[in-house]
């Protein structure tokens, strides 16, 4: 979701106030994590995960950028991927995300994505995989798993998998046969 006209000038106001705030006071952690929160809703990823790493070098600590960087480099990885198809740089992102919160659903989801794009299948079967273990409780992280099984030949593997999908969410296979 983009930043609306006057929301994009507020986030623009608060990033030139909280680097003046870091001007005056460069071991305040939270105006990095604010700044680099700011930025991650201007889809400024880079410099984001710059201002997390820098809240995180002032405090190991500290869960906030912690959690915050993770989503950084996830959505960096969505846009790089997506947005310009750049795989390599979309793996750089997201790998470094997997290091950091191994199990989280759409780090696995995304590295699972690129590897099929890429043609690693069996890596993509290991990524929707593990996306599915992160989310039990979702269809859709089912049904993606059972594709990808599917598209590989497991075919026995990605009928189970389907029918986790269809007993979680009843009727997603007529949904999607459509």
């Amino acid at each position: 979701s983009t930043a609306q006209p006057n929301q994009q000038q507020l986030l623009l106001d608060a990033k030139a106030d909280l680097t003046r705030a870091i001007e005056i006071h460069p071991t305040y952690r939270n105006a990095y994590l604010l700044r680099g929160n700011a930025q991650l809703l201007l889809k400024e990823f880079d410099a984001a995960i710059t201002d997390y790493d820098k809240a995180i070098d002032l405090s190991d600590s500290y869960q906030a950028a912690t959690d915050n960087l993770v989503i950084a480099l996830t959505a960096a990885g969505k846009a790089a991927g997506e947005e310009r198809g750049d795989l390599k740089t979309a793996f750089r992102y997201l790998r470094r995300a997997e290091q950091m919160a191994p199990n989280d659903y759409e780090t696995l989801r995304l590295l699972g994505v690129a590897s099929v794009v890429s043609g690693q299948t069996a890596q993509a079967l290991d990524y929707f995989q593990r996306a599915s273990l992160a989310r039990p409780n979702d269809a859709e992280a089912h049904w993606n798993y059972a594709i990808v099984l599917y598209n590989a030949g497991q075919t026995d593997l990605a009928e189970l998998a389907f029918q986790e999908a269809e007993r979680l969410k009843p009727g997603i296979r007529r949904e999607r046969a459509q």
